[in-house]
């Protein structure tokens, strides 16, 4: 929803430029085009966020990984009584029965348990990590708001467009300031 709405303004804001200077100055407009996606995933910025993402997803990861082998060990514990149970039950004391079964009831309780905090594990990380992208994308995309807007003034740009969001399906090379775009906030990320 808001890529089309971000394509909508944007040629909203190139029909205002035909109507408002003629098709012959509107041809003259100077328009950039940069790639969003590609300097996130091309500036210094963007690579250590994603790789501290990727870190924190295989932190995540070995987290649940081992909750999970816990419940399985709880579960493996769970079916050696229960077959113990069903082999042995006949022959043993009432009270020594009664006992391992109720030993049997609790941990199939605890491995009930084991599984929802489990479950809730699995969707929490996941909740996590997808805030700490929203939050690492959002910072970066302010960031990049102002170097674009610097290289704007600076070459004296009509209008940038962000490529992946605009609609754009045709740009000259010339008019792809995406590298451009991550060299300069490279370097003001350096200072």
């Amino acid at each position: 929803m808001q890529q089309v709405c971000v394509a909508i303004a944007g040629w909203l804001v190139f029909g205002a430029l035909l109507l408002a200077g003629g098709a012959t100055e509107a041809a003259a407009a100077r328009i950039g085009v940069v790639n969003v996606q590609g300097v996130l995933s091309g500036s210094v910025a963007g690579k250590e966020a994603t790789q501290a993402l990727e870190k924190e997803k295989a932190r995540l990861q070995d987290v649940i990984r081992a909750k999970k082998n816990e419940v399985d060990k709880l579960a493996k514990e769970a079916q050696t009584l229960q077959i113990e149970i069903e082999q042995k039950g006949a022959i043993w004391r009432e009270e020594e029965r009664n006992r391992k079964t109720a030993d049997l009831r609790r941990q199939q309780r605890d491995i009930l348990r084991e599984q929802d905090e489990l479950k809730r594990l699995v969707e929490d990380s996941q909740r996590d990590l997808a805030e700490r992208q929203r939050q690492a994308i959002t910072g970066i995309i302010k960031e990049l708001r102002d170097v674009v807007h610097q290289i704007g003034r600076d070459d004296k740009y009509d209008l940038i467009l962000d490529s992946t969001a605009s609609g754009v399906l045709f740009a000259t090379p010339p008019s792809n300031i995406t590298d451009k775009v991550i060299q300069v906030y490279d370097s003001k990320k350096k200072k």
